[in-house]
């Protein structure tokens, strides 16, 4: 089924709370788990949390499915996720949310135009009507 929608992939978006659960593994043709916020947030505090990233992360991995880890904000969670062999990480630590069309240019994909120098313009501070 996931080869009758070419170049789109399905994410399992907050694994393990709300309405993401097992059953949609079965249901859908989910190529990515992204494990929730909420798990990442106390893996270097509580072991319980970083229990489950482990279990999540190869449960995903016997299936064939990638791994990403929500609300990765220190290096310590940076490196405790990879110790354990999770796919991607995402939010503030790697950067701020951008832009699509900023993207290729992060990755050098695109060069930017050589800056111009334009002349200083006031900016009225009045409200706009």
């Amino acid at each position: 089924m996931a080869d009758v929608f070419v170049g789109v992939r399905v994410a399992l978006d907050d694994f393990g709370t709300g309405y993401s659960s097992l059953s949609h593994l079965s249901d859908l043709p989910v190529d990515t788990i992204k494990i929730d916020r909420s798990f990442v947030g106390g893996m270097c505090a509580r072991s319980q949390d970083a229990l489950i990233i482990e279990a999540v992360i190869t449960f995903a991995h016997s299936l064939g499915i990638a791994t990403i880890a929500e609300g990765v904000e220190t290096p310590e969670q940076l490196a405790a996720l990879h110790d354990r062999g999770c796919d991607s990480v995402q939010r503030h630590l790697l950067s701020r949310p951008v832009p699509g069309r900023q993207v290729p240019i992060m990755l050098g994909l695109v060069r930017m135009p050589p800056m111009v120098a334009l002349p200083h313009v006031p900016v009225s501070r009045r409200p706009l009507r």
